[in-house]
């Protein structure tokens, strides 16, 4: 999608292409095989290991990942609000992965429904 995008804007030319250096190739196809094919197979592994919809909101560890290996790779600076921006994606995920109590305040008293009316009365033809 991304490469038709920048096709139909002209913004990716034969030129552009031919320019790339080895270096440059070697890290695209990096980042596109090694790092995609890593990032799917621990994703597929934590859906296998603690269900989809938890393992869902780690998909929000992307911009805080982007962010820090910013800083430490490429010396860019933190702001406040990037630390306050972690804290919150850090604690919606633990808040989402929070391990229900057994305990219930209310009981709850299951009502007959349609199984119940299925498993009671025999419908014949």
């Amino acid at each position: 999608m991304l490469t038709t995008t920048a096709i139909s804007t002209g913004q990716m030319s034969l030129s552009a292409i031919h320019a790339l250096s080895m270096t440059d190739l070697y890290s695209l196809l990096y980042l596109g095989a090694v790092g995609s094919a890593v990032a799917y197979i621990w994703y597929y592994d934590g859906i296998q290991k603690i269900g989809s919809t938890r393992s869902g909101v780690f998909i929000a560890l992307n911009p805080l990942t982007a962010v820090l290996l910013g800083a430490v790779l490429l010396d860019e600076r933190l702001t406040f609000p990037m630390f306050i921006g972690g804290a919150f994606i850090i604690g919606g995920i633990l808040i989402c992965n929070k391990r229900a109590t057994s305990k219930k305040l209310i009981p709850h008293e299951s009502k007959p429904g349609i199984n119940h009316m299925m498993k009671t009365k025999s419908y014949r033809r």
